[in-house]
């Protein structure tokens, strides 16, 4: 139970971000429905639109490190109903803002969602805590993989399936309730079956800047700069690939909103494959070649 419990929840937290990737060219750039005022260029739009794009990370950047710690002296399921309810009232006023034409109000949910996706970091920790051997921990790390793969096709595929280009009566809100749906239920399961698995709550002081300095420490001091760099860069390009590349679709092929959706679903159902199929049976190869 809590291993399906936190795989759901990781896969939860991708979705929504796969969501907000579908549905935000269509958001910022149409005319027709943009939720910015009319006389923004088109300049301007892009320029916003890459903040609102950034602005998740940026948050669960420093939501891991603050809600991680906390964790591990408060508890990590009193920390996972926190972040999954400000999770979901982070939603709730992101589909309120789209329908009001709020970007300010967009602004601050997305600001909130990506504080709380801090979680993810509180189910890896938690996934860590109920494993028993490192067999299991593998197994359990395994699990998070593929709940992230699994979040980049499910969450394009209801962004192209919850919106006006599918269903006339739908807009462009209308992915931010049935998600709020899904978190509301994870909500309630949390409170009533999910019970703590932290056996022994230690104080960690809480830095929010710790981030910086981790990598600061990888990039200078570490003995794994080298893996470290090849991972920064190799993620830096595949996140403006999957960020920027609907709006490329929209602009340059006028995609609508469930093309793009059924485009990242079929990039993620690539990745996940390839994760599985590929990097799970080379890895121990590469392993005993190395010993």
């Amino acid at each position: 139970m809590p291993s399906i419990f936190l795989t759901v929840l990781i896969l939860l937290d991708y979705m929504g971000m796969a969501i907000v990737i579908v549905l935000f060219p269509s958001l910022f750039l149409n005319l027709d429905s943009s939720i910015l005022p009319i006389e923004f260029s088109h300049t301007t739009r892009l320029t916003i639109l890459g903040l609102f794009l950034a602005i998740y990370p940026l948050g669960q950047f420093f939501g891991a490190s603050l809600f991680g710690k906390l964790s591990d002296y408060k508890g990590r399921r009193n920390m996972l109903l926190v972040t999954i309810g400000g999770t979901l009232v982070g939603f709730i006023l992101s589909g309120i803002a789209i329908s009001f034409k709020s970007y300010e109000l967009l602004f601050i949910s997305r600001l909130l969602t990506g504080l709380c996706a801090g979680n993810v970091a509180v189910a890896q920790a938690s996934l860590a805590d109920i494993s028993k051997d490192d067999a299991m921990r593998a197994k359990n790390v395994t699990l998070g993989q593929v709940a992230m793969g699994s979040g980049y096709i499910v969450g394009p595929l209801l962004g192209s399936l919850f919106n006006s280009s599918f269903i006339s009566w739908f807009d462009n809100s209308t992915p931010f309730w049935f998600f709020s749906i899904l978190l509301a239920m994870m909500f309630l399961i949390a409170v009533f079956f999910y019970k703590e698995t932290l056996k022994t709550p230690k104080y960690n002081k809480i830095n929010l800047l710790e981030g910086v300095g981790q990598i600061k420490q990888a990039l200078i001091g570490s003995s794994l700069r080298g893996y470290f760099l090849i991972w920064l860069i190799f993620v830096s390009g595949w996140w403006l690939f999957e960020s920027y590349f609907p709006t490329f679709m929209f602009q340059a092929f006028h995609f609508d909103t469930t093309q793009i959706g059924f485009v990242l679903a079929f990039n993620g159902t690539l990745y996940s494959l390839f994760q599985y199929g590929v990097v799970r049976k080379l890895t121990p190869i590469l392993s005993a070649a190395q010993m």
